[in-house]
């Protein structure tokens, strides 16, 4: 399922196709889970995913893909002029020409009556450029799916796991969340919190009373200098039982008696009565 994607931030991870309205509220979204058949080459992925998830929104293409029709030549073009053709099920391609050609498709709109969009010359003067109505909409509205991004992004609470799963889960969790704060910022009449706090509201509502307590006294136990090693403790009694604490084998682990942040020690060997970690230089003090 993870993907190699060259033109991403991140260059291998999960793809996940998402549509969003214009508060960025995810409407649908689908993980692409690689070819329906290991024995056959998957052709028309891109149709197929926009088909599944929208089919009234424009969107660019690229000038070299299979099947579009011929359009006039980016030479002959001035800055302004744009050219298209619609197919049978109208599926209009448009191009328009700004300091480069840009190429849409779209289902909605014809692009016979343009309007103007402003533009700076290189002199710095700004003239009025005709521009296609199908352009005007597809800028308006490109930028839902990047907005809902950066929402979910901010204070996120993903996780490094070893199990591949627990990234979707993280993933999934936090769209949950961050749909929850879209919606809260549309009510009215309600106290609106920032991105951080409505987070930090959901994480308190969802943690116990008993649990939140503690949190709280051990905070102030440190604030107070209170006792913040994570030495082990043994209790006395099991400390002078003498003869009864023998060395022997376990899983390697820190020492208990001479390991510190700075200087980690890992042994091999713990104490058979405290199960507590012990190196070949400690010694246990009874």
């Amino acid at each position: 399922m993870k993907q190699y994607m060259q033109n991403k931030p991140i260059k291998r991870g999960f793809k996940i196709w998402m549509l969003c309205d214009q508060s960025s509220y995810n409407l649908k979204f689908e993980i692409y889970t690689g070819k329906c058949s290991s024995n056959v080459v998957e052709t028309g992925l891109g149709a197929k995913i926009v088909l599944n998830l929208m089919n009234e929104f424009a969107g660019t293409v690229n000038s070299n893909r299979k099947n579009l029709p011929k359009l006039s030549d980016d030479k002959k073009m001035m800055r302004g002029d744009f050219d298209w053709n619609t197919s049978d099920t109208n599926i209009t391609m448009c191009k328009w020409k700004d300091k480069r050609s840009v190429h849409l498709l779209s289902s909605r709109s014809l692009p016979q009556e343009p309007i103007s969009v402003k533009r700076k010359q290189k002199d710095g003067t700004i003239v009025n450029v005709p521009c296609p109505q199908v352009l005007v909409d597809y800028n308006k509205n490109m930028n839902y799916v990047d907005n809902f991004d950066r929402l979910k992004g901010d204070y996120s609470l993903d996780r490094k796991s070893v199990k591949w799963y627990m990234r979707l889960v993280f993933h999934f969790v936090d769209c949950a969340i961050t749909n929850a704060f879209i919606i809260h910022k549309e009510l009215p009449n309600v106290e609106h919190f920032k991105n951080k706090n409505f987070k930090r509201n959901i994480y308190n509502t969802l943690l116990s009373d008993k649990l939140v307590a503690v949190s709280q006294k051990s905070k102030k136990t440190l604030s107070q200098g209170g006792p913040a090693s994570r030495k082990p403790h043994i209790n006395k009694s099991i400390r002078l039982e003498s003869s009864s604490h023998q060395p022997q084998r376990t899983t390697s682990r820190r020492c208990g008696n001479c390991s510190t942040k700075k200087n980690p020690v890992r042994s091999i060997w713990e104490c058979s009565v405290c199960k507590n970690g012990t190196c070949s230089a400690a010694s246990y003090d009874i």
